[in-house]
């Protein structure tokens, strides 16, 4: 069972606008992104998101993966990674 505040990784994933795999492929290739990984049985991964996401999640905004060019046509916007721009809107 993961801690409080883990999402598993394929939910989170969609719900941020991204592949279901995304935090799978970054977790085992290394690349740092913004979250907390909990995995359990060598298999499940878990993700805890920064609290400012969830909340925004919580509100019902929707978000999309974004080009910093697009960054004005959002109500809110995160750097999840180096590569990962994350734009949030109702």
């Amino acid at each position: 069972m993961p801690p409080n505040g883990f999402f598993i990784s394929g939910f989170i994933a969609t719900r941020l606008g991204l592949s279901e795999d995304y935090f799978k492929n970054a977790f085992r290739k290394g690349y740092n992104v913004d979250v907390e990984y909990f995995l359990t049985d060598n298999k499940y991964l878990f993700v805890k998101p920064p609290q400012i996401v969830v909340d925004k999640l919580i509100q019902d905004y929707i978000c999309l993966k974004i080009e910093k060019e697009d960054i004005e046509d959002f109500d809110f916007t995160y750097q999840l990674s180096k590569n990962c721009l994350l734009g949030f809107y109702k």
